[in-house]
């Protein structure tokens, strides 16, 4: 309707109110698609996000797809390599978990959840003095992770040191 207006417009000669009418197109289109709230959307959160979906729907090898693609866009999205890590340790391919886990405990050195679950990994793959060191920094950073604290006793007795794991 706005176009053929203007073309009527400028065939009976009112360029006035054909300027009008381009004008208010102009700003409607501005108003439109201006980004008021400042939203940028993030491809590799977003992949990451329907990796994690994936992933508690049991769908593991389209969960393993997404996050790829979220570690593509970004490779330094450490919560990717976590969830990387976590699925591989889980299909037994702990040498592969351990350097994902490593890589986003690099990236991420605060996470509580990282540490631990390389502490998880290591443990897994019989490396106790690692796994003993991944869950002390873990219990450092969030002293309040009760998974973690019984998992750093385990590794503790497995290793041998019975009075410490008591403590």
């Amino acid at each position: 309707y706005g176009i053929c207006r203007v073309a009527y417009s400028l065939r009976d000669r009112k360029i006035r109110e054909a300027s009008i009418a381009i004008a208010g197109a102009a700003f409607l289109y501005l108003i439109v698609n201006a980004n008021f709230t400042g939203y940028k959307p993030d491809a590799a959160k977003w992949r990451y996000g329907r990796g994690v979906a994936y992933d508690r729907a049991q769908k593991k090898a389209e969960a393993a797809a997404e996050y790829a693609a979220a570690l593509s866009i970004r490779p330094e999205l450490s919560d990717a390599h976590g969830a990387v890590g976590v699925l591989l340790a889980k299909a037994g391919r702990l040498d592969e978990a351990i350097r994902y886990m490593e890589e986003s405990v690099r990236l991420d050195p605060g996470s509580a959840r990282f540490h631990s679950n390389l502490g998880a990994a290591f443990a897994a793959k019989g490396e106790l003095d690692n796994a003993i060191s991944e869950y002390e920094t873990a219990l450092k950073i969030d002293p309040l992770l009760p998974e973690t604290r019984i998992n750093l006793g385990t590794a503790m007795a497995r290793a041998g040191n019975g009075e410490a794991a008591r403590a």
